[in-house]
């Protein structure tokens, strides 16, 4: 959440030319979806040790990371020459949807990440 923060702050970003477009909302995509999963690994490792639902474990990272994505646009509506754009919280939201499928499926490259009960 910090570096999201740190890079909003930014008035001037890297130009990246031709690929301006899929390599900033790119990013978007790939930021958020890392945030959705690292959210929801803390959550889960809680949830397990206490017992909760599994529908929390998956929910409360979603609200989070949407609420994030929200309050950087608006916060970037406050950065000289940045402007605050709906279509890249339609973006994150992608991004966190596309990590939550990952995990739903049990794709086992992010199952080895989730912590254990205890560890």
């Amino acid at each position: 959440m910090a570096l999201i923060f740190y890079l909003s702050s930014q008035s001037n970003l890297p130009n990246f030319q031709d690929y301006e477009l899929p390599v900033k909302k790119g990013a978007h995509l790939m930021v958020y979806a890392l945030l959705y999963f690292l959210l929801f690994r803390a959550f889960h490792a809680r949830n397990q040790v206490r017992g909760h639902s599994l529908s929390r474990t998956y929910a409360y990272p979603a609200l989070i990371s949407l609420l994030y994505a929200i309050s950087d646009e608006i916060h970037q509506s406050f950065v000289p020459f940045r402007t605050a754009s709906f279509r890249d919280v339609i973006i994150d939201c992608v991004g966190i949807f596309l990590m939550y499928l990952a995990l739903r499926r049990d794709i086992p490259f992010f199952g080895r990440f989730l912590r254990k009960p205890g560890a």
